[in-house]
C-alpha cells in the first residue's frame, strides 16, 4: 500500500512538474530576438570601437617613435604595426560578424511579428 502511494506521488509530481513549463509565446519570442539584437549591436559596436583605438595607436606610434630607417629601425615599428594590424583585422571581422547576427535577429522579430 504504501508503495502504491508513493509511485502515485512520483507520478503526480512529474505530471505537475510538466505544466509548470509554459510555451514561449510569440511575443515572448519576438522580444529575444529584438534583445539578441541589441546585444549583438553593442558588441559590434564595441569592434569599431577597438579598430578606431588601434589604428590610432599605429599611427600615433609611427608618429612619436619612427624617424627613418637608419635611426629607427624598421623591424621595431613593424612589430607594432603587425600588433595593430591583426587586432584590426580581426576586430574587423569580428564586427561584421555580429552585424549579420544583429541583422539576422532583427529579421527574426519581424518574422514572427508578421511586420
Amino acid at each position: 500500500m504504501k508503495t502504491n502511494a508513493w509511485i502515485i506521488a512520483v507520478i503526480g509530481f512529474i505530471g505537475s512538474a510538466s505544466f509548470a513549463y509554459a510555451e514561449p509565446t510569440v511575443a515572448d519570442l519576438v522580444q529575444k530576438h529584438d534583445e539578441m539584437k541589441n546585444t549583438y549591436e553593442q558588441k559590434s559596436a564595441a569592434q569599431a570601437d577597438i579598430i578606431a583605438e588601434h589604428e590610432a595607436m599605429k599611427k600615433d606610434y609611427k608618429r612619436k617613435f619612427y624617424i627613418n630607417e637608419k635611426v629607427t629601425p624598421n623591424g621595431k615599428y613593424g612589430k607594432m604595426a603587425k600588433h595593430c594590424d591583426q587586432i584590426i583585422k580581426d576586430a574587423k571581422k569580428l564586427k561584421e560578424d555580429y552585424s549579420d547576427f544583429a541583422k539576422w535577429h532583427a529579421m527574426q522579430a519581424r518574422e514572427l511579428a508578421g511586420t
